[in-house]
């Protein structure tokens, strides 16, 4: 029912301009448009009056989600020199990558600094990827509580926002 909404409401009209980010959607379009799509909708969503904005926030965690895995796909992450598996609660290792060692390759691949450069910053690449997946996982936890309850539309407003800053890291 939410998705024939949204294919009748939202589909058709982007959000006002200087509502989204005009960069990241931009970004988002030549990655893969219908993920630009579900960018503008969440906005759309968020701009529209409703008493509950957790589809907003959906679209937004559902963004995220489909970005990550277009720019570190299972295969390429695995074959990673560094990909380290985590592990699940059994003790044994996980069979698809995480979140977080999906941004650990994001953050590698986009490293293009010479080795002996790279020598001496890699405590300080180590921190800002911990830091960028420990976001990613808040923000994600986040915006999944905010999906099966009521969200206000402050409450989404601010879960959109720090989901965008995560975009913007990570394009």
């Amino acid at each position: 029912m939410f998705k024939e909404w949204v294919v009748l409401n939202v589909s058709s009209a982007a959000p006002t301009a200087g509502v989204y980010d005009q960069g990241i959607y931009e970004k988002l379009l030549q990655l893969d448009p219908d993920i630009a799509k579900k960018y503008l909708a969440s906005w759309t969503i968020q701009n529209t009056v409703l008493d509950n904005y957790s589809g907003a926030v959906s679209e937004m965690r559902d963004v995220i989600t489909l970005t990550i895995h277009r720019l570190a796909p299972d295969a390429e992450v695995m074959a990673d020199r560094a990909y380290i598996p985590e592990v699940g609660d059994d003790g044994q290792p996980l069979k698809n990558p995480t979140r977080r060692r999906r941004i650990e390759f994001i953050v590698r691949r986009r490293t293009t600094l010479s080795s002996v450069k790279l020598a001496q910053e890699i405590e300080l690449f180590e921190t800002l990827a911990q830091q960028l997946g420990n976001s990613i996982v808040r923000g994600y936890g986040q915006a999944s509580a905010r999906t099966h309850k009521t969200a206000e539309k402050d409450d989404a407003w601010r879960c959109l926002k720090q989901l965008e800053s995560v975009l913007a890291q990570i394009l």
